[in-house]
């Protein structure tokens, strides 16, 4: 791996954490910039944060991989974070919603994250680059404190194995079809998270 300048730190790092936060926190301000320019898209997308997460990594010189596989049609995670030494960080990342008049369904959205969690607990190494650290991020977009009714699904994904590291500040947003507000969660993975 000559062509990357970085190595991965150890697990658990705090680097990488600040990393992936100024990378939420620029997608934070980016969602407030494109409500004031107009949107037609129903809610924010996850792709806004896939981008600011491999924008800060690219930044600091380490290799970013989206939609990396683990083998030929094996399971995928939405970014790799490759190391100088070949090793490696999987990152997944999904939006939520909860507004008044929203089709909210907590339940739905609380079970696509489960399966993302757990997915990314059984993750395989990519072939001889061994995933060092998994990462789950969540932003919950919301009206008010609409977002309580995921209270019960956020708390689900710390009994997969997941250990929430950061809750940004809540970031205003003008009104995106209702939303006004945003709240990421970022979560650290074990391997092999117990079913739930």
């Amino acid at each position: 791996m000559a062509n990357i300048a970085k190595s991965l730190p150890k697990s658990p790092s705090k680097a990488i954490e600040r990393l992936i936060m100024k990378a939420l926190e620029a997608s934070g301000k980016e969602y407030q910039r494109i409500v004031e320019a107009g949107t037609f898209d129903v809610k924010p997308k996850e792709d806004q944060i896939k981008c600011a997460i491999y924008s800060s990594f690219r930044e600091e010189e380490y290799l970013v991989q989206v939609e990396a596989a683990t083998a030929r049609h094996g399971k995928r995670c939405d970014l790799r974070i490759i190391g100088k030494a070949g090793d490696s960080i999987a990152i997944e990342i999904k939006t939520a919603w909860a507004g008044v008049n929203w089709n909210n369904k907590p339940i739905e959205q609380g079970s696509s994250w489960l399966k993302d969690v757990k997915k990314l607990s059984s993750l395989a190494d990519f072939g001889t680059s061994a995933i060092v650290d998994r990462f789950f991020v969540l932003m919950v977009a919301s009206q008010d404190d609409c977002d309580k009714i995921l209270a019960s699904q956020i708390e689900a994904l710390k009994n997969c194995g997941a250990t929430c590291l950061k809750e940004t500040k809540k970031i205003g947003i003008n009104n995106w079809n209702g939303l006004n507000r945003l709240t990421f969660y970022l979560f650290r993975i074990k391997l092999n998270c117990p079913a739930s």
